[in-house]
């Protein structure tokens, strides 16, 4: 896999799509991983390690049924390296969720809860290398102003949003995305 360009002189915006390996179609499952509000907090949660510990900087994000585009930048200009960290992170704690979530299921299974126990288990039956698909989508943005530095969203903001009963993070993760992708655009 290319690594995403690197440049010294401004800063590099990368928008990386990244996408659950196993794919569901409609007529399996009427919904997809991240239509869970608990996983998309779980990934939320990953982010945050990942800002923490490995100097992921987060600049917008919007979570999709079955997958995640995210505006990410890293100083030492290896983003590949840290999605991949972002991707291990996230993976064995979502399979981890899903077990604790499956055994709480009601074993008088409704037909909802029949379609959960399979779709955990689809999941659990994976490795962590194996929850996300194998090639991440990488496109640099330009910034038209280019003398505009764009401040990343700290993970003390996420642990707020995340705090929050209404979790509005992916309100305030969807409005920054907007926000860079119209900064990025050409008009």
């Amino acid at each position: 896999m290319l690594e995403p360009s690197e440049s010294t002189h401004t800063q590099v915006l990368n928008f990386v799509t990244i996408k659950v390996a196993r794919g569901f179609s409609k007529t399996e499952v009427p919904y997809g991983i991240f239509d869970h509000r608990e996983f998309c907090d779980q990934f939320i949660k990953s982010i945050i390690f990942c800002i923490e510990n490995i100097n992921l900087q987060l600049y917008g994000f919007v979570i999709i049924s079955d997958q995640i585009h995210l505006i990410v930048s890293s100083p030492e200009h290896k983003v590949s390296e840290k999605i991949n960290e972002l991707k291990t992170v996230s993976a064995r704690e979502i399979i981890t969720l899903m077990g604790k979530k499956l055994n709480t299921l009601d074993k008088n299974q409704s037909r909802n809860q029949k379609e959960l126990r399979w779709f955990f288990n689809y999941f659990l039956n994976t490795e962590e290398t194996s929850f996300w698909h194998i090639d991440d989508k990488y496109l640099e943005l330009k910034i038209k102003n280019k003398g505009k530095v764009i401040e990343p969203i700290t993970s003390r903001i996420l642990i707020a949003h995340l705090a929050d009963n209404k979790r509005n993070y992916l309100q305030l993760g969807a409005n920054a995305f907007t926000k860079l992708m119209m900064d990025t655009m050409k008009m």
